[in-house]
């Protein structure tokens, strides 16, 4: 973890103001370090200047105080062990990783972007280890 904290990626002002402890589960907090280790330190490296990250982790309580998608902590590990049950309850995950998907996807092909090729294709490796 080069450019981020895990401290940095589950601080909620949210869970401070409503007493909640937003501490990640072991496997959590391995899963967050993938998600900078393969997506966020090579966006930033590519970009070049600081990323805020406002929403890196929100343990189940927090999710429900902010109305997030119920259950959602449970589909990437799930979907991991080859179980797809939990992703057709819930869509938000998948929309938001299609666009980012999709930009870094244009940037190469239309605008020629070589830091965008990389990053997309890491994107790829990162998503097939899931």
């Amino acid at each position: 973890m080069k450019y981020f904290t895990l401290d940095e990626l589950t601080r909620s002002r949210t869970a401070t103001r409503l007493g909640i402890d937003n501490t990640p589960t072991t496997e959590a907090t391995a899963c967050l370090k993938l998600l900078v280790e393969h997506v966020l330190d090579p966006l930033r490296q590519a970009w070049g200047r600081p990323i805020a990250v406002t929403s890196g982790y929100r343990c189940p309580q927090l999710n429900k105080a902010v109305g997030g998608v119920p259950g959602s902590d449970r589909i990437w590990s799930n979907f991991k062990k080859g179980n797809f049950g939990p992703y057709f309850g819930a869509w938000v995950p998948f929309y938001n990783i299609h666009k980012m998907y999709a930009g870094l996807r244009d940037a190469w092909v239309y605008c020629g972007n070589e830091q965008a090729k990389k990053l997309f294709l890491g994107f790829c490796d990162w998503a097939i280890d899931l």
